[in-house]
């Protein structure tokens, strides 16, 4: 029996000039090492080229990362390598946590664990 927290997982690129490069490797990378021994990462979502102002249900991956959390009982957990791949704009981070928190779901940047705490 596993006892690793299921937990799905977010990246986010805000330009198309930066597809390609090495943004998506650094991302889940830093995901996967932070997960590590304490989380099972069941799912991910990778939005390109979407601005870091955008809310979060505007946002085509994110939006069906909500969908599939919303079927699975057992995972409330949400990985992001670091705050800026959630939002790079203060309102638009505070108001997406608050969603995820009234939809019952926990936010971690894999950087920072306790920034939301």
């Amino acid at each position: 029996m596993s006892t690793l927290t299921p937990a799905v997982y977010y990246m986010r690129t805000s330009s198309s000039t930066n597809l390609g490069g090495d943004s998506e490797v650094r991302q889940i990378t830093a995901i996967e090492d932070f997960a590590k021994d304490k989380y099972s990462l069941i799912k991910g979502a990778y939005d390109e080229a979407v601005k870091g102002s955008d809310s979060i249900h505007d946002r085509e991956g994110f939006r069906a990362l909500l969908e599939f959390l919303s079927k699975t009982e057992d995972c409330k957990t949400i990985i992001v390598s670091d705050i800026s791949r959630f939002s790079r704009d203060l309102i638009t981070q505070e108001l997406g946590f608050r969603d995820l928190k009234q939809l019952g779901y926990n936010l971690i940047p894999a950087d920072s664990p306790e920034h939301f705490i």
